[in-house]
């Protein structure tokens, strides 16, 4: 994705020899996904926190307000989300831990929850 083009409509995950696409809501969350684009291609650090839930977590460099904030809660297994509380980008791919917390919905992996499993 370019830095000087509005996101497009999906993201590329690659980790551990999978390729997961990943759907964006372009129209939820735009300065979320335009300071993610901005950061593009990017190598991270993955975490898969085990006791929070089934989700594979990595850092961003930069920190912003929530849009179109939804309970974590709420949010389905294939998720991909903006936690600005702790400055991550989250990809679901089961079951979280119950906590209240707000976070931005930025799309969903949809059909690739295995991929997310056998990277997680």
């Amino acid at each position: 994705m370019a830095s000087d083009q509005a996101p497009s409509a999906s993201l590329l995950f690659r980790a551990e020899g999978e390729c997961v696409e990943i759907r964006l809501d372009t129209a939820s969350a735009p300065q979320t996904l335009r300071a993610l684009a901005d950061q593009l291609p990017m190598d991270l650090d993955l975490h898969c926190a085990k006791i929070a839930g089934d989700q594979v977590i990595f850092h961003v460099p930069f920190a912003l307000p929530l849009e179109g904030a939804l309970s974590i809660n709420a949010i389905p297994p294939a998720a991909f989300i903006y936690y600005p509380e702790r400055q991550f980008c989250e990809l679901m791919f089961g079951d979280l831990q119950d906590e209240e917390a707000s976070v931005t919905p930025l799309g969903e992996a949809g059909a690739d929850i295995a991929a997310l499993r056998r990277i997680g």
